[in-house]
């Protein structure tokens, strides 16, 4: 009889895990905006994922995304939510689809930065991992200069405090001009 709950426990447990992926979860942007997402596309988040599992998935307020920003982490997480990267081929083809969507996200460097954020707060890792890579990247051996213009990055410092930062620091500024 035991036997018996046991399996009927086990087939419940794994007919929610397949029909996780139908169940619609809604989340709150800190504007008010809702927006419903499949149970598999929240679960991309271990912040939202860890909320669902303790059984507060009614609506799920994100008190640090905006809704502009959580539209551009939803298509990461439905992507990845439904993705199958069982083969290299499935691999490769969520290698494109991320690089196509970081991309994508670079050419605002504010809502990259945005994402990141989000990302974060969410504890999205792969979306963090590629988000950061991308500024990582972008910055590389790159002059203060052009880093605060791939960021517009407002130039506070006078001429005079520059001097004397490269006074004080001359170490630092060996071989840069």
């Amino acid at each position: 009889m035991a036997a018996a709950a046991e399996d009927a426990a086990a087939a419940e447990e794994e007919e929610e895990k397949e029909s996780g992926s139908s169940r619609m979860i809604t989340l709150k942007s800190n504007d008010e905006k809702l927006v419903e997402v499949t149970e598999a596309s929240a679960r991309q988040s271990r912040a939202i994922a860890n909320l669902i599992d303790d059984g507060c998935a009614d609506v799920i307020p994100l008190p640090n995304v905006d809704s502009k920003t959580l539209a551009k982490v939803i298509p990461y997480c439905d992507e990845h939510g439904r993705a199958n990267s069982g083969t290299d081929e499935e691999r490769a083809a969520l290698g494109r689809f991320d690089a196509d969507f970081v991309g994508e996200l670079d050419k605002d460097k504010a809502s990259l930065i945005d994402v990141i954020m989000a990302a974060n707060y969410l504890n999205i890792q792969g979306l963090l991992d590629i988000t950061c890579q991308r500024v990582a990247d972008t910055i590389g051996s790159a002059t203060a200069e052009k880093i605060r213009e791939a960021f517009d990055i407002e130039d506070d410092l006078t001429e005079a405090e520059k001097k004397e930062i490269r006074e004080e620091n001359a170490w630092a500024f060996d071989g840069i001009p």
